[in-house]
Parts: C-alpha cells; structure tokens; sequence
C-alpha cells in the first residue's frame, strides 16, 4: 500500500530530521544536481566521546537513509518519495563527514 510506504518514508524522515537536528547540521538549503551516491564509510573513528556519539547519530541517519532509499523504489515514478531519498541521502552525506572529520 503507498499509504504506509508514504507514512514509513515520513516517520523515517522526521527521525532523520531530530538527529541532523542534534548534529547542528544545517538544513539542506538546494538539492543536490545529480543522485546522490553513498559516503564513504572508511574513515578513521576518533575514540572520543564527543566523537563516538557523532558518528553514532550519523550511522542512524545513515540506516534511516538506506530504508527510505529501498522504500522510494519501490514507488517509482513518486517524487516525493524519491526528494525524500535525496534529501536523506544528502543529509547522510552531511553527518558521515561531519563523523570522519571529528577528532
């Protein structure tokens, strides 16, 4: 049923919004011209607290991003399901740099 796949996608979204929230990521202010690809996930982890909980939030966002992702192609040709994988990917993008970058 769209209904529930649309319901998932949006309860995912806002999940994803609270934790970007939580980072102090910025809102993603354009969308990104071409598909997003997945970040590199081979960075070195600083130890830190401050560090673990970083990329902590950003492995949540991250996973939030993939299942809206696989439910988006499963409603092909539905925009709004597929700006929603965009704006996740972009926002997962945005968190695993902000991870690898934390020392």
């Amino acid at each position: 049923m769209p209904g529930s796949d649309h319901d998932e996608i949006q309860r995912l979204s806002n999940e994803i919004e609270a934790k970007r929230a939580e980072l102090g990521l910025p809102v993603q202010a354009t969308p990104m011209a071409t598909a997003p690809e997945a970040p590199q996930a081979a960075c070195t982890r600083s130890p830190s607290e401050t560090c673990t909980q970083t990329c902590t939030l950003s492995d949540a966002i991250c996973s939030n991003a993939s299942k809206i992702c696989d439910l988006a192609s499963k409603l092909s040709n539905d925009a709004w399901a597929t700006q929603k994988c965009t704006d996740a990917r972009d926002t997962c993008t945005a968190a695993t740099k902000r991870c690898c970058d934390c020392s």
